[in-house]
């Protein structure tokens, strides 16, 4: 099993002052290798740790050309920015936001070989998913009533509702092939 991580992140932050704070990150990365992990993101995630069947039969490691099965990850994300910041009024409301940007992760033909996952032309194949953003808002308010303090708060998944596909259907075989 072979899993290399690289990576480089570069990130700026404002630390709370004056009524607000914020900051920005880049990451550049890979993800490369023959092992996708304890919940085996080939399969989408497992949810029994280390039950993956890609090192079960000698050829599922193979393409059929014969060569290694190895490259980037399902879950490879080379370039990663996210952007954050909030602000607090002077009479108590918290407005603040969150912006994510990442390329797509790597697409892979997948075919049934013996009930269970076969790529035939090694990872990422297919290409990537596309780029994905997503703006994530909160909005908090503290209302002192006497010692006791009501938090009244509203967290706005996707913001402007963005529609990218997380996953494309990989598999080219409907039944099992052996």
């Amino acid at each position: 099993r072979r899993v290399l991580f690289r990576s480089v992140n570069v990130s700026l932050d404002k630390r709370f002052s004056d009524n607000w704070q914020g900051g920005v990150s880049f990451t550049w990365s890979n993800l490369t290798g023959n092992y996708a992990g304890l919940a085996n993101s080939d399969e989408e995630g497992r949810n029994s740790p280390n039950a993956e069947r890609a090192f079960d039969l000698w050829h599922l490691l193979y393409t059929k050309d014969l060569q290694l099965i190895d490259g980037e990850l399902p879950t490879d994300r080379p370039i990663v920015v996210k952007a954050y910041g909030s602000y607090v009024f002077p009479f108590g409301l918290t407005v603040g936001m969150v912006v994510n940007a990442m390329t797509g992760t790597p697409v892979t033909e997948e075919w049934n070989v013996d009930s269970t996952t076969y790529f035939p032309f090694n990872r990422g194949n297919l290409g990537r998913t596309p780029f994905l953003w997503y703006a994530n808002a909160l909005v908090e308010y503290n209302l002192k009533l006497g010692k006791v303090t009501l938090n009244l708060n509203a967290n706005i998944e996707n913001v402007f509702d963005t529609a990218t596909a997380l996953g494309l259907h990989r598999q080219k075989t409907r039944y099992g092939i052996s």
